[in-house]
């Protein structure tokens, strides 16, 4: 009973909220929370409705125990299971996937495009690229000025942190371009255009996302360095630890950084003799 309410109480407002959005997704019976036609549960954490948001936690605190009890029960058998395994000599890896939980953008849709999702551009196997609808958060949100991390900033690296707390051998980046160098196209239209979507950060001539552009890879390792990196150390881990899957159009930012980092890659290899002059740093 200690250790849960210990835990409650360390990560209450977050899985309050994501308590909240599961009751939320059963009332709309909709886990698309931009399809919900009541204003007021698509912007229950807006400040123009806490007393609606205060009510609707006060009539559900038994459901919202419940949520946060089972999340305990995950967080405390993952704890077991790693001690477990440490006593064997074996550390497991963990997985970060790219797309960002819709209980987050929901609750931060002030940090996130509500009109740019992240995708693949067209190429040889996809000519209508690849629309993944994951949100992507805004750039001016991730660093301050003076190069402090902003709003947006601290949740990425509070998520980062969640991740490596729980994997001791360390985590598998998915699409590890898009934190360097993201593509991204316009969710209002259809199709991609060279006029609707492009690299958020090297695209300094297009009329959406010019504004965002990159002008030096210190910029473009950023993330990285001062948000995904550092998470990692926190838990006694280091770049090292990382698996960079990297499948996909790799831009020369992108090979700039991952090469400037000596990060790892992914080579996909089949029978005996593919992949074998890729980079040592690779996992294949």
């Amino acid at each position: 009973k200690a250790d849960f309410e210990n835990f409650k109480n360390k990560n209450y407002d977050e899985l309050e909220a994501n308590a909240v959005f599961e009751i939320l997704v059963i009332k709309n019976k909709d886990e698309d929370w931009k399809q919900w036609t009541n204003e007021i549960d698509k912007n229950l954490y807006s400040d123009k409705y806490t007393s609606q948001r205060e009510k609707l936690i006060s009539q559900n605190k038994e459901q919202i125990d419940l949520h946060i009890f089972k999340q305990w029960i995950i967080d405390r058998e993952s704890k077991i299971s790693n001690r477990n395994n440490s006593s064997l000599g074996i550390k497991v890896v963990g997985d970060s996937p790219v797309a960002v939980a819709p209980a987050v953008v929901w609750r931060n849709q002030d940090l996130y495009f509500d009109n740019l999702a992240l995708g693949c551009p067209p190429d040889y196997f996809s000519p209508n690229g690849q629309r993944w609808g994951f949100s992507v958060i805004k750039p001016e949100t991730l660093f301050n000025p003076d190069g402090s991390l902003g709003k947006g900033g601290e949740l990425m690296k509070h998520q980062y942190e969640n991740i490596f707390q729980t994997a001791s051998g360390g985590a598998r980046i998915d699409h590890i371009i898009g934190l360097i160098d993201p593509f991204v196209y316009s969710t209002n239209e259809n199709h991609m255009t060279p006029e609707n979507s492009g690299r958020l950060y090297s695209s300094p001539n297009h009329p959406i996302l010019g504004k965002y552009a990159k002008n030096t890879d210190e910029e473009y390792a950023m993330i990285l360095e001062k948000i995904v990196f550092p998470a990692a150390e926190k838990y006694g881990l280091s770049k090292e630890d990382i698996i960079c899957e990297d499948l996909g159009e790799i831009t020369p930012p992108v090979r700039r950084i991952m090469d400037r980092l000596q990060l790892s890659g992914i080579s996909v290899t089949e029978f005996d003799y593919r992949g074998k002059h890729q980079n040592k740093n690779n996992i294949k």
